[in-house]
């Protein structure tokens, strides 16, 4: 397993950043700028794989548009002291709040494509495999909303108590999965599964090799004088 954590969750508190591959950092929640972001991006150190995460907002009033401008602000200000390292990794933008549609989520991936990604940039939308597949509309026109944003996009699924996470329509291979608060995992492969192996059974012992009561035995006695020998 490939670890990750979201460092700002208080679940992940006291866990070692050496023994994670991945950290993701959140820059912004809704309106408001994360003010741990330098510090924790710099905690994290380069020998991790760092992440930018946008928490997005659960108010419907703050636009898609608005919503991508101050992760692209917060983005901005750690560029000033940290270059371009927020560029080595995808950044993860949260899609599962309630009045997130597959609309939004294509106006966002195009505004921040076009205003600080680029075109070769890459994005993973955090989302749990229900939302994901609530939002699909089969519709020409959903179909060219999903193809739109899948080209610079994949998933990052969220979901717990479970052995791996469900299917997603349209995504065949997801490779993020937060299996437990604040922790995910990668695979390659996508191939997910924490299921615990069944204990092997106990073979079950012959009735040949019980220990045999001396009851049974059959007791040999001296011919000559009637002693009992065995």
């Amino acid at each position: 397993m490939i670890k990750g954590i979201f460092i700002h969750r208080p679940e992940v508190a006291g866990i070692p950043l050496t023994t994670c591959a991945y950290v993701a950092v959140r820059a912004v929640y809704g309106k408001v700028a994360d003010s741990n972001l330098l510090n924790n991006w710099i905690k994290a150190t380069p020998d991790t794989k760092r992440m930018l995460y946008d928490a997005t907002d659960s108010n419907a009033a703050v636009s898609v548009y608005d919503t991508a401008s101050f992760f692209i602000e917060a983005i901005q200000g750690l560029q000033a002291s940290q270059g371009q390292s927020w560029r080595e990794q995808p950044v993860i933008v949260n899609i599962n709040q309630p009045h997130i549609d597959l609309l939004w989520v294509k106006k966002y991936v195009s505004y921040m494509l076009e205003n600080i990604l680029g075109d070769q940039g890459k994005i993973l939308l955090y989302t749990t495999p229900k939302k994901w597949n609530s939002i699909q509309i089969d519709t020409p026109e959903g179909v060219r909303m999903k193809d739109a944003i899948l080209r610079n996009a994949s998933l990052m699924v969220s979901q717990y108590g479970v052995d791996k996470p469900d299917a997603t329509q349209h995504v065949p291979l997801v490779q993020f999965w937060e299996y437990k608060p604040g922790f995910f995992e990668y695979k390659e492969d996508g191939k997910f599964d924490h299921s615990v192996p069944a204990e092997p059974e106990e073979p079950e012992e012959s009735e040949d090799d019980e220990e045999i009561s001396s009851e049974f035995y059959l007791h040999l006695r001296c011919p000559h004088c009637g002693k009992k020998i065995f």
